[in-house]
């Protein structure tokens, strides 16, 4: 006898997982839009980012094997390599270096991967 894997115990992990990793991101991104609405600046990129990371548990619900599931998961959550512009990717502050701290390289890494999540939703939605 194999192993029996239950799939709907198995989206309910992955979308506990999912949820746990876009808590700071959205924290984040509140914070940026706070910061753009005082400077008078353009939310429509931040708003639309807070609705991608509010959608991404719905990839779990779509995934119909747990291979798939797994699949989604891993091509999610693995890393992107940084450009170096003398500017931290994450709040713009000028370094040497792609970021400015350990924090900002996290939370960076955190919305690429949430924007690689989004990205394959909005992908299948049409």
């Amino acid at each position: 006898m194999g192993i029996i894997i239950d799939l709907t115990k198995a989206q309910a992990i992955t979308k506990d997982r999912l949820r746990a990793e876009r808590a700071p991101l959205l924290t984040a991104l509140d914070v940026q839009y706070q910061r753009a609405q005082e400077d008078g600046r353009d939310t429509t990129i931040i708003i639309s980012e807070k609705q991608r990371l509010r959608d991404v548990t719905k990839l779990a619900d779509k995934a119909s094997e747990y291979e798939g599931l797994f699949r989604e998961s891993a091509i999610a959550f693995r890393k992107a390599s940084p450009k170096l512009t003398g500017m931290c990717l994450n709040c713009g502050i000028k370094t040497k270096g792609a970021y400015c701290s350990a924090d900002c390289r996290e939370d960076w890494e955190r919305i690429q991967r949430m924007k690689r999540i989004g990205r394959r939703h909005d992908e299948r939605r049409n």
